[in-house]
C-alpha cells in the first residue's frame, strides 16, 4: 500500500494509536531527574532557606571586598523551583527540583559571585516542615494581616499545600515556584496524543499532498465510481465482406478469359486440377447379363424321409419324431 492511497481519516487513526503508545511510555517512564542530581538538599537546610531572598545591593556593599568578610554570613536561596507531582519511583512523595544559589564568593579580581546549582530533593507526604513559618514568624518578612491562622498546622498531605499557604501569608517573600500539571499522568495522555493527531492527522496529510503535487511521488488517484461486478466484454464478431475489391474483379476477368479461349480452342476445360482427381478416381468394371438357363444351379438336396403313424382309427396323419418304428 503506498502512502499516497491513504485517506485523511487512515492518518487520524494512526495519530491516534501513536499518540496514545507514546503518551503510555511518557507515564511509565515518568520525567528524567538525572540533571538535577548535581546537589541533593536535606530537609533542614530546604525549610531554612525556603523564604530566602537573593542579597540587596545594600548587604553586599558591607562586604569587605579585599577579605571576603561577611560571606559566610549571607543564606542561599531558590530559583526556579517546580514541585513535580508523584511518579514511578516517588509514589509517597513529590520531587522538587530548581536551581538553589549557595553562599556568594570573592573572585580574585574582587567580584561577588553567587554560584547555581541544580538541586533535588524528595519532599515525603505528609510534609511536616522544620521550621514552620506559618507556625512562627519568618525573619525578615511581614505575614498578611488577612492570612487566616487557622490554617496552619504542623503538617499537610503535600509540600505543594504547603507552599501555597506560605505564599498566601507572606506575599513578599522570594518563593519562585510553580506545579508541573503537565505531568499529571491524565494530561501528559492528553498532551502526547492529541499533539500527534494534530501533526501525523492534520499537518502530514498537508505535507504529504503538497510533495505529491510537487511531484516527489506517484500521483493521487482519483476518486473512482463504486466497483461494480465485472462483466466481460462481448466479442467482436467480424463478418466477412461480400463486396468484391478491384483485384478480385480482376482475377474474375482474368479466369473468364482462360476459360473462353480453351472452349474455342476445343480442348479440356476442366483444368489440370480436374484432370488429376479424374486419374485418382477407381475404374468400374461393367457388367454382362447371361441367360437364365446358363446360370448355375445349386446342388439338389435330398428330402429327409418321414415316417406317419398311420392307424385305421386316425383321421389326420400325424408325424412320428420320435425315431423308427419296431
Amino acid at each position: 500500500m503506498q502512502l499516497e492511497s491513504l485517506k485523511r481519516w487512515h492518518w487520524i487513526v494512526i495519530g491516534l494509536l501513536l499518540g496514545l503508545m507514546l503518551g503510555g511510555m511518557r507515564v511509565y517512564w515518568g520525567p528524567d531527574f538525572d540533571q538535577y542530581k548535581d546537589l541533593e538538599l536535606q530537609r533542614v537546610q530546604f525549610d531554612t532557606d525556603l523564604l530566602n531572598g537573593p542579597p540587596t545591593t545594600e548587604t553586599l556593599s558591607h562586604i569587605d571586598r579585599r577579605f571576603g568578610r561577611g560571606l559566610r554570613r549571607m543564606p542561599g536561596f531558590f530559583d526556579s523551583m517546580v514541585v513535580h507531582p508523584p511518579v514511578r519511583d516517588a509514589p509517597d512523595g513529590n520531587w522538587v527540583t530548581g536551581v538553589f544559589h549557595r553562599k556568594p564568593d570573592l573572585t580574585a579580581d574582587g567580584k561577588i559571585e553567587i554560584p547555581g546549582y541544580k538541586f533535588l530533593y524528595r519532599a515525603p507526604a505528609p510534609y511536616v516542615p522544620k521550621p514552620n513559618y506559618l507556625l512562627q514568624p519568618a525573619p525578615g518578612l511581614v505575614a498578611d494581616p488577612k492570612f487566616d491562622d487557622t490554617k496552619a498546622a504542623e503538617q499537610f498531605p503535600t509540600i505543594k499545600e504547603y507552599l501555597d499557604l506560605l505564599k498566601a501569608k507572606y506575599p513578599t517573600a522570594n518563593l519562585p515556584y510553580a506545579f508541573a500539571w503537565y505531568e499529571v499522568p491524565r494530561m501528559v495522555l492528553l498532551l502526547w496524543t492529541g499533539g500527534t493527531l494534530l501533526l501525523v492527522g492534520g499537518v502530514w496529510p498537508v505535507v504529504l499532498s503538497l510533495l505529491t503535487g510537487a511531484g516527489f511521488g506517484l500521483a493521487q488517484r482519483e476518486e473512482d465510481e463504486p466497483m461494480r461486478p465485472y462483466k466481460p466484454s462481448p466479442k467482436r464478431v467480424v463478418k466477412p465482406s461480400l463486396e468484391l475489391t478491384a483485384s478480385d474483379l480482376d482475377r474474375l476477368r482474368q479466369l473468364e478469359a482462360e476459360l473462353e479461349a480453351k472452349i474455342l480452342s476445343g480442348s479440356n476445360v476442366e483444368g489440370p486440377a480436374a484432370q488429376g482427381e479424374a486419374s485418382r478416381r477407381p475404374v468400374v468394371r461393367p457388367l454382362t447379363p447371361l441367360p437364365l438357363d446358363a446360370q448355375p444351379k445349386p446342388p439338389e438336396k435330398p428330402a429327409p424321409v418321414k415316417t406317419f403313424g398311420a392307424e385305421g382309427a386316425d383321421y389326420y396323419p400325424t408325424e412320428i419324431h420320435g425315431g423308427p418304428q419296431k
